[in-house]
């Protein structure tokens, strides 16, 4: 039987937890809220359903886990490895994932919202569907991500580099990407309404059916080759739909 949710005299020690980890079922349902795991090495651990709300798991090792439906909610991620893991369906509301490798990361219809993963890595990573509303990525690197329907309203994108990625239907109001380096994305059918691309570069990127309306592309730099708008710094002036 797996133990009910931890007090702060009962939480689970690293080593406990990795005792679990090498039973059947792995960590699936395991309540660890709280814990420490500073630096544990999960690897391909099935974490469906764990509940790691607050839990430090800074510089740990999650590639290839199975961490769907699981709550993650202020969990401390920073410098954690989680390529080819999935997330998919979970909620990680304020989680902190700054200077995370998030490369292949599969998380269809999770919740980021007020998440910060400053400085992360993700190369083939997929956020369909997901909520990442006020979330921050300050200077993240992004290469062929997939957004597809996220919500990204009011999120910090300020110098990033995001080469490759799909952010079609997603809703980016408000957000900005203020210095940032945006090559080769579609944003085709996005609601990008009051965005700010202040002193972005933009190169071949594709808007259209994009409503831009009181976005800002001032100083933005590499408008040609974009398609499905001509130049960015019109669409403000128009206030309508690429």
């Amino acid at each position: 039987m797996q133990p009910s949710a931890c007090s702060p005299s009962t939480l689970p020690t690293a080593e406990q937890v990795l005792r679990w980890a090498r039973q059947p079922g792995g960590l699936a349902g395991r309540k660890l809220a709280g814990t420490n795991l500073r630096g544990i090495d999960l690897r391909g651990v099935d974490l469906t359903g764990a509940d790691l709300s607050h839990a430090d798991c800074s510089g740990a090792r999650f590639d290839g886990a199975c961490l769907d439906g699981s709550l993650a909610d202020g969990c401390r991620f920073a410098g954690a490895s989680l390529a080819d893991a999935s997330a998919c369906r979970a909620s990680w509301t304020g989680a902190d994932l700054s200077d995370a490798n998030l490369s292949r990361f599969q998380a269809t219809g999770i919740d980021l919202t007020r998440a910060v993963l400053d400085r992360s890595k993700a190369s083939g990573m997929v956020l369909r569907d997901a909520r990442a509303d006020h979330s921050r990525w300050r200077g993240a690197r992004w290469e062929d991500v997939v957004t597809c329907g996220a919500s990204f309203v009011n999120a910090d994108f300020r110098q990033c580099r995001l080469t490759g990625c799909a952010f079609d239907g997603a809703r980016l109001d408000r957000a900005t990407f203020r210095h940032s380096c945006l090559r080769a994305a579609s944003l085709r059918d996005s609601s990008m309404r009051g965005a700010d691309f202040t002193e972005a570069s933009c190169h071949r990127l594709d808007f259209a059916g994009a409503d831009t309306a009181g976005a800002t592309f001032a100083g933005s730099t590499g408008g040609g080759g974009a398609r499905g708008v001509q130049r960015p710094v019109l669409t403000l002036l128009q206030g309508g739909r690429a």
